[in-house]
């Protein structure tokens, strides 16, 4: 649905973790209620509480994130 400018990054593990750009620290998962009273899928910056990607379903959030993590971490 939307996916606002993340960056990624690599942890220890080797794992990829999605940051907000502005604070460069890791996101995390959270539900919320759209204008429509429908249930949104989010992730938010853990600093600043910046909204950085919001979808219907997790389906639709695990589909794009996977694809931009594809994308960003080609060099």
């Amino acid at each position: 649905m939307a996916i606002r400018d993340l960056t990624i990054t690599k942890s220890k593990a080797g794992e990829i973790v999605f940051v907000c750009p502005k604070c460069k620290v890791p996101g995390f998962a959270a539900r919320g209620v759209s204008a429509h009273g429908q249930i949104s899928h989010l992730l938010i910056c853990s600093r600043c509480a910046a909204t950085l990607g919001e979808w219907a379903t997790t389906e639709e959030s695990e589909g794009e994130l996977s694809e931009l993590a594809v994308k960003l971490s080609k060099p």
